[in-house]
């Protein structure tokens, strides 16, 4: 597969090199110039220019660069050149006679507050790229907005999870969020003023080093430079159980915290600080059938939970951005996970049953108490340096340390008393060098390094004790491996005309695991392709090309034998391979982003799965293994519009099949996930009243079944900003409704001779009162820029042809 894959990505290029060769250049003059604000003198980046004949029908089109230059190929002759950017009065300007390369100087437009025609807006913004979704920040996107959350909720594509509080696109969290191209914290960019917003750039499939971590998508912010002051900023949210049939509230969840933000001239300064308590009370129920006849029940009492999870977190955060001078920026962010440590807890309580065809056999107690307590330091520095409009670099190293101390007890009654402890450790290191180069308005060039260090300590011990005998068993073990990987990768973007675009690009990762005394090598490739077709302005196709890889993570590749209950255990496998899954999809853009559709199909030959089977001492023992087939196809669909009536809607649904083969058994099944968001914004006082719909509890497929997590919810929500939109309050009710939503976290393992099902009820989510307060107590603004006009300068960037 991975063969022929490249041999179609090989005849894919070469025709694309084929048929840009009979593009004809010649004779071509180039019109340059750059548009910037009037009043604030600020470049206005994705403003539209077009080129008129003198029958004003439209010769050449561009989009103004990040810096607001533009570049357009024109024939010999004299041309009007219309410039128009949303909430800005258009202009025209006359080229005069073109007979070489010209730089028609500097065109200023004016701010204009008037409302434009819907469908208008729409469009001018949101611009569509061949590598990236834009959405100019409008006021639209910041009504009722108190932080940035609540605007990049309104950006097609992106949602925020109310119950989880965490960004995702097409309802997927394994994200990377950036800010001006420097990776940040969820927390702090969660929490930015919403008038520093100017615009939202949405990569999927993003490729070269972010593919190689394994992200799915990449949200960059980028902020107005033109805005400085002091910004404290607190928030509260609280989760209630308000059932009925409780005696009394359960306080589920709720977290505070608070961010710092000082911005002046060339330094900002920011640092947050975040503590949540999560405490659940379910019930679950297990029953594991064996071919034999025997079947295991385990279930709680009557109307009584039987699991007790508490979970507190603490995460910090400190960073800063310091401008060097405009061409060079150093960044650092800190991240601690640690309260001083943080805390995972769960207790639970079966009443256990055993039948043989039928017939009880035995009934015991049986108790589970797992603890686990955290700590996570995450330290990461950039440099970037624009050294023109063509030139960019990017160098960054980050180092991680992890440790995790756990312990399980286990007892079932009358027979034994289990003890596992064990710490987790794991520290590496992540270095990267990254060079943009801009040929001309059509051809571009990344090229990149990286180097990945990791050390992972595993140290594990048993307290085994029967009961009737009353003998005894301790064992210790530990596991230590050491990993080393070397990537490189590069892509090249060409854009063959106004209609025709393509990128192309590879990434290979070395890879030089060490453990048990052993030494094993990988490498890894990932090739990257996207053909892009403009069909019209408002309708354009994207074919892509991705090789994603994962590698095993630590519960995978641990040795020990882990007792799950007593007639079931689990044993990681260290000598698993990295997987690599070949994505291709077709990606459709209607109305510049309002409507997109993207069929897709995933394959892999060596995912790692969690497989098992049935040993002769009927105790079945879970591993993990690389499996012969992955498959996974589906559609993903996009929605994003505002209604003349201040009414927005937002969908986002995904429907696929999956499908895994290995040495256990076949399994496949079909599902779907989405959310809709339905908000009415009341213009006057910026109060939103909305619905929203969440189902994310969906099949993630496994060798021999699947599993079930995440939860569903219907909410009726109510938000109004306070004091001038420094604050906020919010109510949310979560509706007792059945309909297209699941309120079991179920999980279902089925092979040769075995059959396992756990219901988890989660039916709590039902009912629940959800109050979230903030308050921003100081507010940076806006400062104008004063700087001379310049009417002649050179001008080294380009804007892209529609």
């Amino acid at each position: 597969m991975m063969k022929k894959s490249a041999n179609i990505f090989a005849i894919l290029s070469f025709a694309m090199l084929f048929l840009s060769s009979s593009v004809s250049a010649q004779n071509q003059v180039q019109v340059t110039g750059q548009v910037k604000d009037l009043e604030s003198k600020e470049s206005l980046p994705y403003c539209k220019v077009v080129a008129l004949a003198a029958n004003d029908s439209i010769v050449s089109g561009g989009i103004t660069d990040d810096k607001g230059y533009f570049r357009l190929p024109l024939g010999p002759g004299q041309y009007k050149l219309v410039v128009s950017f949303y909430g800005y009065d258009s202009d025209t300007i006359q080229t005069g006679p073109l007979r070489a390369d010209k730089f028609v100087g500097v065109i200023k437009l004016k701010p204009n507050a008037l409302n434009l025609d819907e469908m208008n807006v729409e469009a001018s913004s949101r611009i569509d790229y061949l590598d990236k979704d834009v959405q100019i920040i409008t006021d639209k996107e910041k009504q009722g907005a108190t932080a940035a959350k609540d605007v990049l909720d309104k950006v097609a594509g992106i949602s925020y999870d109310d119950y989880a509080g965490v960004l995702k696109v097409d309802n997927d969290a394994n994200i990377m969020i950036l800010v001006n191209g420097v990776e940040k914290s969820q927390e702090y960019v969660q929490n930015l003023e919403p008038d520093r917003l100017l615009r939202v750039e949405t990569t999927r499939d993003p490729g070269g080093r972010y593919g190689l971590e394994g992200y799915t998508a990449i949200v960059n912010l980028i902020l107005r430079d033109d805005y400085k002051g002091t910004e404290v900023y607190i928030e509260q949210m609280q989760l209630v159980d308000i059932n009925a049939e409780h005696n009394n509230l359960d306080y589920m969840i709720g977290s505070i915290g608070g961010t710092f933000n000082y911005t002046r001239n060339n330094l900002n300064i920011y640092a947050g600080a975040w503590l949540q308590r999560r405490k659940f009370k379910i019930s679950t129920d297990s029953k594991t059938e064996y071919d034999d006849g025997y079947v295991v029940n385990e279930n709680s009492t009557w109307r009584e939970p039987n699991a007790i999870i508490h979970q507190y977190d603490a995460n910090y955060t400190l960073g800063f951005d310091y401008r060097i001078n405009p061409k060079h920026l150093i960044s650092f962010e800190s991240n601690i996970s640690a309260l001083p440590s943080n805390l995972d807890e769960t207790d639970i309580n079966n009443q256990t049953t055993v039948y043989s065809n039928d017939t009880l056999l035995e009934s015991y107690a049986f108790e589970a108490k797992t603890s686990t307590r955290t700590v996570n330091i995450y330290n990461t520095l950039f440099y970037i340096a624009d050294f023109n409009a063509r030139n960019k670099l990017n160098v960054n190293f980050t180092h991680s340390y992890y440790e995790d101390d756990y312990s399980t007890n286990t007892a079932q009654e009358f027979y034994y008393d289990r003890s596992e402890t064990g710490v987790n450790n794991k520290q590496y290191t992540r270095f990267y060098a990254e060079w943009d180069h801009t040929f001309s308005a059509k051809t571009s060039l990344q090229v990149g390094y990286g180097n990945t260090w990791r050390e992972l300590k595993n140290e594990y011990t048993v307290d085994h004790r029967d009961v009737p005998t009353g003998t005894s068993f301790v064992g210790t073990s530990d596991f230590t491996l050491t990993d080393t990987r070397h990537k490189l990768y590069s892509n090249f973007s060409w854009k063959l005309n106004a209609k025709w675009g393509m990128r192309v690009g590879i990434a290979a990762e070395s890879s030089s695991p060490r453990a048990a005394g052993q030494k094993l090598d990988y490498m890894i490739y990932q090739p990257m392709f996207d053909l892009r077709y403009v069909a019209s302005k408002y309708l354009n196709f994207t074919l892509k090309y991705r090789t994603s890889s994962a590698y095993p993570s630590i519960a995978e590749t641990n040795p020990f034998v882990s007792q799950v209950n007593p007639r079931i255990t689990s044993t990681g496998n260290p000598y698993l391979r990295p997987s690599t899954t070949h994505r291709f999809s077709l990606r459709m853009n209607i109305l510049q982003g309002m409507l997109s559709l993207e069929p897709y199909s995933h394959y892999s030959n060596n995912s790692v799965a969690r497989v098992g089977e049935l040993g002769a001492d009927d105790i079945f023992n879970f591993r993990y293994e690389n499996t012969e087939l992955y498959q996974r196809n589906g559609v993903k669909l996009n929605f994003s519009k505002f209604f003349k009536f201040s009414m927005m809607v937002q969908a986002n649904v995904e429907v696929f099949n999956s499908k895994i083969v290995s040495t256990s058994k076949e399994n496949s099944f079909t599902d779907w996930r989405g959310d809709v968001d339905l908000i009415y914004i009341f213009k006057k006082t910026q109060t939103l009243l909305g619905l929203k719909y969440q189902r994310q509890q969906v099949k993630m497929i496994s060798g021999l079944g699947y599993d079930k997590g995440e939860v569903d919810f219907w909410m009726l929500f109510y938000k109004q900003p306070l004091f001038k939109q420094r604050a906020s309050i919010m109510f949310g009710y979560f509706l007792p409704i059945d309909f297209g939503v699941n309120y079991n976290q179920d999980s279902h393992v089925e092979t040769t001779g075995f059959t396992m099902h756990t219901d988890n009820d989660v039916s709590l989510v039902k009912n629940m009162f959800l109050l979230e307060f903030s308050y921003r107590f100081n507010k940076g603004k806006r400062v104008k820029k004063r700087e001379k006009d310049v009417q002649q300068e050179s001008e080294e960037g380009a804007g892209g042809l529609f």
